[in-house]
């Protein structure tokens, strides 16, 4: 019987709820499947024929011992996503080569950890008056906080407190997150499953990444994301792109290949498909 072990942190420690149904898809595949947290020394990593990343959220505050961990886990058996995919993913500046291979990225100041920055030239440099700051390394809206240029204060004092310590991006504000909707959408082995439509984080009131609604994507969606899917060479075994429509122009926000949320009791029989990914996958070598 293939082990295989989703891996979890300790703010989740008897794994995301939303996973569970990932879980009973695996053990009804006829998979033995469990849990972990990924930083538990006294699990025997080699006893599992694959590693699963799932809510290892943790990481964006000790990335470098976790990506050490990924290192010495993938020495001895199977992890997904691939090692390099997730390093890669692990900083937000894969956009900056998504951007360069073509692909329409929201636009984004990097600025590097040490620097100093003025937050309103910044700003009037770009005519951008409502804009978002935030770590390079972060996830669920971490330290993001939006800024406008009409009162700049407190997003500099964010700033200051950012950069010391890491790199930071900072972005214009996208409206359309509060009308259309910023649209997350997933896929298994490299084909579609379906696709949400995601509260906005940063519109003001009560905030939940649970707070979903399960959409049709557009064409223009579609399109965006299986071009920034395409210029992966490894095949993933599971990838979700936050995608939003800008002035009628597909833009890609983020692309989530560690540990994004899946959705699986939005979309009935998606987790079953991700276990059949997992299962062909595994089949092949990969």
């Amino acid at each position: 019987m293939t082990k295989v072990v989703c891996v979890t942190s300790i703010d989740w420690p008897d794994l995301f709820p939303g996973d569970h149904p990932f879980l009973e898809a695996l053990r009804a595949d006829g998979f033995d499947a469990s849990f972990a947290l990924w930083d538990d020394r006294r699990v025997d990593w080699a006893a599992f024929d694959a590693i699963v990343i799932r809510s290892v959220w943790d990481y964006t505050l000790r990335r470098e011992e976790f990506l050490a961990w990924i290192d010495a886990v993938s020495a001895v058996t199977t992890v997904f996503n691939p090692p390099r995919v997730l390093a890669w993913n692990s900083h937000k500046g894969y956009l900056r080569d998504i951007e360069r291979s073509g692909v329409a990225v929201v636009p984004t100041e990097w600025l590097e950890a040490g620097t100093t920055v003025d937050l309103l030239a910044l700003l009037e440099s770009h005519g951008w008056q409502d804009a978002v700051v935030k770590p390079a390394v972060s996830a669920g809206a971490r330290r993001t906080v939006r800024v406008d240029a009409g009162d700049p204060a407190a997003g500099q004092a964010h700033l200051d407190m950012l950069l010391p310590r890491e790199d930071v991006m900072v972005q214009p504000y996208i409206a359309e997150t509060e009308s259309r909707g910023e649209r997350s959408l997933v896929y298994f082995g490299g084909a579609f499953s379906h696709a949400l439509r995601k509260q906005p984080a940063l519109a003001g009131g009560d905030y939940s990444t649970l707070d979903v609604k399960r959409v049709e994507p557009d064409t223009r969606e579609l399109e965006l994301a299986e071009r920034v899917l395409a210029g992966i060479p490894e095949r993933l075994l599971y990838a979700r792109a936050d995608v939003i429509l800008h002035e009628n122009v597909a833009q890609l926000m983020e692309l989530e290949v560690i540990e994004p949320q899946l959705y699986f009791a939005e979309a009935p029989a998606s987790a079953e498909k991700m276990a059949a990914v997992l299962r062909s996958l595994l089949s092949a070598g990969l």
